[in-house]
């Protein structure tokens, strides 16, 4: 507009944008609902009480001093109160000490 365009040029712009957001919009949905058909868009729901953070890294994202606090990220059986990490996982700072 302010360099010889003028309206013209905005107005193509404008579209040019649209275009792109559409398009973006519209592969993103069909890639969610690819993806959701496949049946990997969500978790379990035991994983979903338990924290997804513990099943997917082996620690919890927040507040590690309440960490494990009776929540396992793998069903054990185990009465409430004990810990259930992953193989290999190393327990956070402070807990277990």
């Amino acid at each position: 507009m302010f360099y010889g365009g003028g309206a013209h040029q905005l107005g193509i712009q404008v579209v040019g944008s649209a275009v792109v957001t559409i398009t973006v919009l519209v592969l993103g949905l069909a890639l969610m609902y690819a993806v959701k058909a496949a049946g990997v868009l969500r978790v379990s729901e035991d994983i979903e009480v338990a924290g997804i953070d513990i099943h997917e890294h082996g620690a919890p994202a927040y507040h590690p001093e309440y960490a494990y606090m009776g929540y396992s990220a793998i069903p054990s059986g185990k009465p409430a109160g004990t810990v259930s990490l992953p193989a290999g996982a190393a327990s956070p700072v402070g807990v277990g000490e």
